[in-house]
């Protein structure tokens, strides 16, 4: 096949992708009044100028689509100043308030960020917006400035895996310093942003002036596994008194860097949401967090560690027992216990049986060895006393042996919403227990 028939054939594949994607538009675009969602129709070459021309018309007549998400819709800088420029111009202000751009790899050069900006200016000056520019490239920092520099208030914004730069990571702490509206902020798998341990200082110390901020995620940010660089992060976050939710999934912590969390964070700010998955935390490192676990602490999820040990056991019971403001816990893939310790696994059980406030409990695929069954059909025991409160999935495997390997599962999920709701408890030998392991994986 010659380019010739290669670009022929690209062209075939263009119109009926652009055909489909009118179709589409035609059959939806009237379906809905606050919502339009194009994701995965790709705006190739003349659907462009017709979505254009029908968001024109939309806006100029009802006015009501407030949330407009293009997910994976192949969106160019090209394809953006078509589609939105047009709107920029109209008279009156859009109902807009939700614009979700994500993983369409657009370059938010300054002709892009200032697009955007001037979209989301004409949503109303005092409206609070959300922008997701997830999966595309933002290492111009005055694309993003053009941005930020809208005179919309953000309430959320989600740059995640958006291959941020050093320099736009200081422009978005300059603003998040001054931006009172902000409230969700997810920077997670950029990890390039935060190579400067001095811009990581300042970053840390703008979220402290942030009196909104409620959920930051940083999953993913691999260089705040370096000693300078999470110290300043930390120390600079320490007078934030509105952080609620942190993420710092898949940084690579170990035991010292948790030991840093809970010197220079845990009990210092009121956060609710604590996600240290997949950090090789050592039963060590747990029992650091255990011994700091903040006072309104209701969610904590700790999989994929490495808990090795019986005393990994004994702390989470003990903290159970006395930490009774958690109501969500996940552990799974994080026990690998050869020779289990009765002493220790009842303590855990009298945790789970008598902290009243848990209501989702996560524990599948523990590695322990001798036998597993043990292992789950005291966990069994202890939830079927919770009178039906708790939703849980807990499963064992012993892959100690070089003989056959043995797999215990209960998997259930029991809510209290009713008395007439009977409970289930189910024990299988040779059964598997399939999970989505999570993305920091």
């Amino acid at each position: 096949m010659d380019i010739q028939e290669i670009q022929e054939q690209l062209n075939k594949l263009e119109d009926l992708e652009d055909g489909g994607t009118i179709d589409f538009i035609d059959r939806q675009i009237e379906l809905h009044y606050t919502r339009f969602d194009l994701s995965n129709k790709y705006l190739v070459s003349h659907s462009v100028e017709y979505f254009s021309s029908q968001l024109q018309n939309h806006y100029n007549l009802t006015n009501r689509i407030k949330v407009l998400v293009l997910q994976n819709c192949m969106l160019s800088q090209d394809s953006i100043v078509r589609t939105f420029k047009p709107l920029i111009q109209l008279k009156k202000t859009l109902a807009l308030k939700s614009l979700d751009l994500g993983n369409n790899r657009i370059p938010v050069n300054e002709l892009t960020g200032s697009i955007l900006g001037k979209l989301l200016d004409r949503g109303g000056k005092n409206r609070a917006k959300s922008l997701n520019l997830q999966g595309n490239l933002i290492t111009n920092p005055k694309g993003l400035l053009n941005i930020l520099n809208c005179s919309s208030p953000f309430y959320e914004l989600n740059l995640y895996d958006s291959c941020l730069s050093c320099e736009a990571l200081l422009c978005l702490s300059e603003t998040l310093a001054h931006n009172r509206y902000i409230q969700r902020l997810d920077l997670g798998y950029n990890n390039d942003a935060f190579a400067n341990s001095s811009i990581v200082r300042q970053f840390a110390i703008s979220i402290s002036l942030n009196t909104h901020l409620e959920y930051l995620n940083l999953s993913g940010v691999s260089f705040l596994r370096k000693s300078e660089h999470l110290v300043k992060f930390l120390a600079g976050l320490q007078q934030n008194t509105s952080l609620q939710e942190l993420s710092l999934g898949g940084i690579g912590l170990g035991d010292k860097g948790i030991k840093y969390l809970k010197q220079l964070l845990l009990g210092k700010i009121p956060i609710t949401s604590l996600d240290i998955q997949n950090n090789k935390i050592s039963a060590k490192g747990l029992g650091y967090i255990v011994e700091s676990l903040p006072d309104m602490l209701s969610k904590l999820d700790l999989s994929y560690n490495e808990f090795k040990s019986n005393s990994a056991l004994s702390s989470l019971g003990k903290a159970l027992i006395s930490h009774r403001v958690l109501r969500y816990l996940n552990l799974s893939y994080s026990f690998e216990i050869d020779s289990l310790d009765n002493k220790a696994l009842i303590c855990f059980c009298r945790g789970i049986k008598e902290n009243g406030s848990l209501t989702e409990f996560i524990c599948e695929s523990a590695k322990i060895g001798d036998d597993p069954d043990l292992f789950c059909n005291l966990l069994g025991e202890a939830i079927s006393a919770r009178r039906l409160s708790l939703t849980f999935k807990i499963s064992a495997v012993n892959c100690f042996s070089s003989k056959s390997s043995h797999n215990s599962t209960i998997n259930e999920s029991i809510r209290n919403r009713s008395k007439k709701t009977s409970k289930k408890l189910e024990s299988q030998d040779g059964s598997t227990s399939n999970t989505r392991r999570d993305m920091y994986t």
